[in-house]
């Protein structure tokens, strides 16, 4: 059987890797690994502002042509639109700024009219998937809130051989969007941290620059950029901690990696 697993990725727009890039690979990964399913793993376009970018980019997902393939795996928004008689929804998560986030976003006209449309969109398109699955249990009571059910199967991370080697550095590793992983209260706590003890940070983002200012007076914190999932084995090993700080985390594969590395968290 041939399975597209379908992945909108900032990494096409702004050349970020994020979590759920991950996800897309781990279940390909895994697929492979204990089936004999030939995995296809598109990752497409998404573009969330200005408002319609994020139409557009629904309206793309919708007539994406997957006919060619068994089965489909979408995973976030919103490649839910895509249209397959054989479509599994691995959910991950809505555009959170029109969901939990929206308390705190700008609610102009186009911005109110938007959201609407969107979430309509969304209920409709997983009405008509043949399955919806959670991988972590606060993305289910997340769908469980919008009336969606979803049976809770958990992901593993992509890679294996973690390992747990010294204590030398506090460890971050996101993308950096300050709005959703809150990586300036890391920065803001190392002030009250006497001990000299780094702060290493992992990942690239929108808001880089913006912490990269904010740190520029204590030389304890260190950007390292973006780190593959084979790169990290080796950070995580010699961390002393990590910390996850980010806005209801939907998963957190930080937190499972850690943990595999021994490592407090």
């Amino acid at each position: 059987m041939r399975i597209a697993i379908i992945n909108p990725s900032d990494e096409l727009q702004l050349g970020v890797k994020g979590g759920n890039q991950y996800i897309a690979e781990a279940l390909a990964k895994y697929i492979e690994k204990y089936t004999e399913h030939e995995v296809i793993k598109i990752f497409t376009p998404l573009k969330h502002y200005p408002n319609l970018s994020l139409i557009k980019s629904y309206i793309f997902h919708r007539l994406l042509d997957v006919s060619n393939f068994d089965m489909v795996i979408s995973l976030k928004f919103p490649s839910y639109m895509i249209k397959h008689h054989n479509h599994i929804c691995y959910f991950a998560h809505f555009y959170r700024q029109f969901y939990d986030l929206w308390p705190n976003q700008k609610k102009d006209f186009s911005t109110r009219i938007t959201r609407k449309i969107i979430k309509f969109l969304d209920k409709q398109a997983l009405k008509k998937t043949k399955r919806i699955i959670s991988y972590s249990k606060f993305i289910q009571e997340r769908l469980k809130d919008e009336k969606i059910k979803s049976r809770l199967i958990y992901c593993p991370p992509y890679e294996e051989n973690f390992k747990c080697k010294n204590y030398d550095y506090i460890l971050s590793t996101s993308i950096l969007d300050d709005s959703r992983k809150r990586i300036s209260l890391l920065i803001k706590a190392m002030k009250y941290i006497k001990e000299d003890i780094k702060l290493i940070i992992a990942g690239t983002g929108p808001h880089e620059k913006e912490l990269k200012e904010l740190s520029k007076n204590d030389p304890r914190i260190i950007f390292i950029g973006y780190k593959s999932p084979k790169e990290l084995i080796d950070i995580y090993a010699n961390a002393l901690c990590t910390c996850l700080v980010s806005y209801k985390e939907d998963y957190g594969l930080v937190t499972i990696e850690s943990m595999k590395s021994k490592k407090p968290v």
